[in-house]
């Protein structure tokens, strides 16, 4: 291991103005360093900037690095690394099949709405009609569209270094959405200089509110629960924030509401808060079940996030009339940016 983590002298000055170290030095200041996936094939140019990962305890190191390891399990390592920290991390995948291994990895932070970035090589750019192996053009692997059917916006082709900024800018945009995204390049187009120099820093989203989402909420909620059932169902995005389990512990009792979640929320609920009810529908309890099957239109739901899978919505709707908290633009099932489809009374969000 010292062996590996000593001997840097190879690797390239990310100043050297080529696209590669432009993308790595941009993905650099978003504070994404930890890359995962294998070193070959059409991503050779591109990982020879990254340092091996030698150690556990390199993982906070600012240097940009590369931890080797098979393009299936390197395309899942970003979702566990955001759920645990909170920060973005990078997987790279190599030319033609790898791209499909890895889609896997790219899926599961989809459907979570989890952040991600994808570093994936396409062929060279004057592959057409030469018949390469893992070819990735339409007539081969056809990675372009089969990324763009996955990720729609999020799939950010770099085929001419002159539209990198506004990639770049794109792609920013959509990771603050709590979505993945990919970039898919030409090695030999990567490997070219940047005609001109730019820089895309991050820029921190503000915490804020709608405050006409607040006030609606603050003016019809209380005369709206007068007499009425208040269940409280946490989502997985709840367990994102600081702080989230004492605030649901206090939610819960202000409203006196028993409070449900799904598998993946659970770390939002305190287990000393006396309210919790249990998960719902996947590890469900009797006394869950009974709650959720016993939901009308007369009880009234608040939603901190919202998952609408089949293992917590049982592919049915919410029984209630809903108010949704939630800090997502367009999550993964969503149509309109809310799930006012998956409500059978009031869907309302703040």
């Amino acid at each position: 291991m010292d062996k590996i983590k000593d001997d840097q002298s190879d690797i390239p000055d990310l100043d050297d103005g080529t696209g590669n170290a432009t993308l790595i030095k941009t993905l650099q200041g978003w504070g994404i360093n930890n890359y995962s996936g294998v070193n070959g094939g059409g991503v050779i140019h591109f990982a020879k900037y990254l340092k091996p990962f030698g150690r556990l305890d390199e993982v906070s190191d600012p240097t940009p690095k590369l931890f080797t390891i098979n393009e299936d399990i390197a395309s899942f390592i970003p979702w566990g690394y955001y759920m645990e920290s909170g920060e973005i991390a990078a997987s790279l995948f190599t030319t033609g099949g790898a791209a499909y291994i890895g889609a896997t990895g790219l899926y599961a932070a989809k459907m979570h709405n989890v952040p991600m970035v994808a570093v994936v090589a396409l062929s060279a750019s004057d592959a057409g009609g030469k018949s390469p192996l893992q070819y990735t053009g339409p007539e081969g692997s056809n990675t372009i569209n089969t990324y763009q059917g996955l990720l729609g916006d999020g799939c950010l082709v770099i085929d001419d270094l002159g539209g990198l900024e506004e990639k770049l800018m794109q792609g920013m945009v959509i990771l603050q959405q709590s979505k993945p995204i990919a970039f898919l390049f030409h090695p030999d187009v990567l490997s070219r200089k940047v005609e001109r120099e730019f820089d895309v820093p991050w820029e921190e989203k503000p915490r804020e509110v709608k405050k006409e989402d607040i006030g609606r909420f603050l003016s019809e909620f209380p005369d709206e629960v007068k007499g009425k059932r208040i269940i409280i169902y946490v989502g997985e995005e709840a367990a994102r924030y600081e702080g989230i389990k004492e605030l649901i512990t206090e939610l819960s009792t202000r409203l006196h509401a028993p409070t449900l979640y799904s598998m993946n929320s659970v770390n939002a609920v305190s287990p000393d808060n006396l309210f919790a009810a249990g998960y719902i529908h996947f590890g469900f309890n009797d006394f869950s079940m009974e709650l959720w099957k016993s939901l009308t239109l007369d009880d009234v739901v608040v939603c901190v996030g919202y998952d609408p899978g089949e293992y917590e919505m049982n592919s049915t709707n919410v029984p209630g009339n809903v108010w949704h908290f939630t800090n997502e633009t367009h999550p993964y099932s969503s149509q309109d940016g809310g799930f006012a489809h998956r409500v059978q009374g009031k869907y309302r969000q703040v």
